[in-house]
């Protein structure tokens, strides 16, 4: 599955969408593993499927006076459905 190219912001967000095959899902962006299955959970507190998920590095270039830091970044989203919404097709 291909997500649409989607700009990351802040320290992650949580959005309903429909997936591709025309059912609603989630969209969960996050910076690090531990806040994407916190932000799952709480929207699936009945447990969830990951339909697609995709992780993107890159690095941050801050400049302040004379010194210049350059930090890794990651960035992860995930395409989730729960469970208890589509409980029968989604015994696999």
């Amino acid at each position: 599955m291909v997500f649409l190219a989607l700009v990351f912001s802040g320290c992650g967000s949580t959005r309903q969408v429909m997936a591709p095959d025309g059912r609603p899902a989630y969209l969960i962006k996050c910076r690090d593993s531990a806040n994407c299955f916190k932000r799952a959970q709480k929207v699936c507190p009945k447990g969830y499927r990951v339909m697609d998920q995709e992780r993107n590095e890159g690095y941050v270039i801050q400049h302040g006076g004379p010194v210049t830091t350059v930090s890794p970044e990651i960035h992860r989203q995930s395409l989730i459905r729960c469970r208890d919404r589509f409980a029968d097709e989604d015994e696999d």
